[in-house]
């Protein structure tokens, strides 16, 4: 049973709090202190902006942690803009690996990370500013991760300021969940049908000439709950090496989808059709799926370099992809 590391939801926040106090320069000189304001501006400036979080998720594969959230302005139509936004992620340290993370557009990530007990903490800052009704581009982060398929929490906090006072969001958690992978439970094998025939029937050639595959794919995380669901394959294959027709299903729960003619590949898609019932094309913990397929080939391209990838979500993972592939 895996251990759930619970967030951080103070530290991030208020350490980001301090950074923004001290890498911006809201201090009013001295000079100006004892100045009037005009009355017209201290009527408008003077109530401060504030902000809040919204739409955050994350979700994992085996190399990056993917982190999505927006900052949004919620102060009244009245209230100043708040500046110099800094969106802090929080993430158990044991679940990373040494790089730079990746920030989407109109943000920066502003290093170096802080440890923070078991925690590592990484700031992003907003290029812009939140007035009302606004909000900031969403931000999208990758960091790399290790290997870890099992579930965690990371915290999200953003601090600002408005009218030369700190502003900070309430900090939220938000849940990773496991995901699954893909593994062979035998094969997969290939092997050429209607190339030739026997010597003794006088016809070294036939009519028609296949590639057959044979395997079984399976549940790679049976100590997982995270199924995988949607389950396709693809079969590609060089175009010039594939003669008209689609392929076809000769055992196992699956269906054939379609036939796709791209430029200087051909793919031929089967979809998983078992699974439990209400579940159709879920790979559930611990089953597996067999299969063979077939599909058209041209004569004497009995050596064709064959692709076959089986793919699908795994919706624990907030769509974290499990995928597969052998080269033949």
């Amino acid at each position: 049973m895996s251990t759930v590391e619970p967030a951080p939801l103070a530290s991030a926040h208020e350490i980001s709090r301090r950074r923004v106090l001290a890498g911006t320069a809201w201090a009013t000189p001295a000079i100006v202190v004892g100045l009037a304001a005009p009355q017209a501006a201290a009527s408008t400036l003077e109530e401060a902006g504030s902000m809040v979080l919204g739409a955050v998720s994350a979700h994992q594969s085996s190399t990056t942690l993917t982190v999505n959230v927006t900052t949004a302005y919620a102060g009244s139509a009245s209230a100043a803009p708040v500046e110099a936004i800094i969106t802090t992620v929080s993430v158990p340290s044991s679940r990373l690996v040494a790089g730079t993370p990746a920030a989407s557009a109109g943000w920066t990530y502003v290093g170096p990370v802080r440890i923070n007990g078991g925690w590592s903490e990484f700031d992003f800052q907003w290029s812009g500013t939140l007035a009302s009704g606004a909000a900031a581009a969403p931000l999208v982060v990758q960091i790399a991760k290790a290997d870890s398929r099992t579930h965690f929490d990371v915290s999200v906090a953003s601090v600002g300021a408005s009218l030369h006072r700190p502003v900070a969001t309430a900090p939220a958690t938000a849940s990773v969940g496991p995901y699954a992978t893909l593994g062979w439970e035998w094969g997969p094998q290939t092997q050429t049908l209607g190339e030739h025939d026997s010597a003794a029937s006088g016809n070294p050639w036939v009519t028609d000439r296949i590639q057959e595959f044979r395997g079984a794919v399976t549940h790679g995380s049976p100590e997982l709950s995270a199924p995988v669901v949607g389950l396709t394959a693809l079969v590609s294959v060089p175009s010039s090496h594939v003669r008209p027709g689609n392929g076809v299903v000769r055992s196992g729960p699956w269906g054939f989808v379609g036939r796709r003619d791209q430029t200087g590949t051909t793919v031929f898609e089967f979809a998983y059709t078992g699974g439990a019932a209400g579940s159709t094309g879920t790979l559930a913990p611990g089953s597996s799926a067999q299969f063979t397929w077939q599909v058209p080939r041209r004569p004497g391209q009995a050596g064709s370099p064959y692709t076959v990838t089986v793919q699908g979500p795994s919706p624990s993972a907030s769509g974290a992809v499990a995928a597969l592939t052998h080269q033949f």
